[in-house]
């Protein structure tokens, strides 16, 4: 059994390529972890109970366990990190950064210098192949005096390490040029939503990025694309299916006098896609259901919801 555990994570190092620092291979393992994980929606959209039911398996989720569900939180990720800089001789520690928060990340220490490494916040980005935030920088709120590694640095750490190349930069690189395209006169916002939605991935193959590193992308899509005061017409919503309990995301664009433009997440052609309103009230009363801390817009809450057989009532 140990040996078959050990086996995703002897296939990751022996991917390291030849002559690297030891910086860069812990970069490379960062990245390379990073990409093989996603968060755990149902953590992110859960309950406190919820919450505290995946918190308690996490100490308990190994690199092999990926394999049936790539779904984490912060422990078991800090914890899978750690295993795999153990097994090139870097040492690293979990920590907390507040008492008060039971988010965990990593201590890695190297050439006798601390760095704060949070992978799990750093997700987002490497998934949609942006500049990390959370690998070795640390926060304005931290008393221990950690050491830090340059933008500079870094950049020059993924070109050796292959997360950057020169047929490939950064995703922020490319963005000027979907700000371009939405710029032309006439388009309505709900035009200018729709073709972000279409085509942001066209600068990064999102096919198997997690429900929640896919809103984060688009939510920074639309930070960077439309004015505040259009971000304010823009509204994500969370959505379970009612035969298997899957997450989904809706994207709401409220237009003049009230009206709506829905964008629903259709798994089988993995991207959002205009859904008429009536359909989407009868999906409502039939097949899914807001989640309880969602409230969608022009929709009095609980009201379009479904009943579940055997729900309290």
């Amino acid at each position: 059994m140990e040996q078959q555990i050990q086996k995703l994570k002897e296939k990751i190092i022996k991917t390291i390529p030849d002559q690297l620092s030891t910086m860069e291979q812990i970069r490379y393992l960062y990245i390379e972890l990073g990409k093989l994980v996603s968060f755990d929606e149902r953590y992110w959209k859960g309950n406190s109970k919820t919450k505290k039911k995946i918190y308690r398996a996490s100490f308990r989720k190994r690199i092999e366990d990926l394999k049936a569900d790539r779904r984490i939180i912060c422990v078991s990720l800090a914890r899978m990190f750690q295993e795999l800089l153990a097994e090139i001789g870097v040492k690293a520690t979990l920590y907390q950064p507040d008492p008060e928060d039971p988010h965990i990340n990593n201590i890695v220490e190297i050439d006798r210098k601390q760095y704060v490494m949070d992978l799990q916040r750093d997700l987002e980005y490497i998934q949609t192949n942006r500049r990390t935030q959370h690998f070795g920088k640390k926060s304005k709120k931290e008393y221990v005096q950690f050491s830090e590694i340059s933008a500079e640095e870094e950049e020059q750490i993924d070109r050796r390490i292959g997360y950057v190349q020169e047929d490939r930069d950064y995703t922020e690189h490319y963005l000027w040029m979907l700000q371009k395209a939405i710029e032309g006169e006439g388009l309505s916002l709900e035009e200018k939503v729709a073709f972000v939605l279409e085509h942001a991935k066209d600068y990064k193959d999102l096919s198997q990025v997690g429900i929640v590193e896919k809103s984060k992308f688009y939510t920074w899509c639309f930070e960077r694309c439309f004015t505040p005061e259009e971000r304010r017409c823009i509204t994500e919503n969370y959505l379970q299916t009612v035969e298997d309990s899957k997450i989904l995301s809706c994207i709401t664009v409220r237009g003049k006098k009230n009206h709506y433009t829905r964008f629903l997440f259709q798994e089988k052609k993995n991207c959002h896609l205009q859904i008429d309103e009536e359909e989407f009230k009868h999906l409502l009363k039939t097949r899914m259901k807001a989640l309880p801390s969602e409230v969608i817009p022009g929709m009095k809450k609980g009201k379009l919801e479904p009943k579940i057989e055997g729900e309290a009532r």
